[in-house]
């Protein structure tokens, strides 16, 4: 893969309700960008435990 191959799917953390256990790992396409907009790989990223309760509350409020 050279630097302008972009797969047609990526994985995404994606927020599917509310409440603790709302979220899911799915296969999505990848976003194609605009002419003034970038498309950035991202190796790795992380969710934190206290994400998910900070979202839990703002939902409640």
């Amino acid at each position: 893969m050279t630097a302008y191959d972009i797969p047609a799917t990526m994985m995404a953390l994606r927020l599917t309700g509310v409440g603790m256990d709302a979220v899911e790992l799915q296969e999505v396409d990848v976003p194609r960008p605009d002419a003034d907009q970038v498309l950035c790989r991202v190796e790795c990223a992380a969710a934190c435990a206290s994400d998910n309760k900070i979202r839990s509350v703002m939902r409640a409020a």
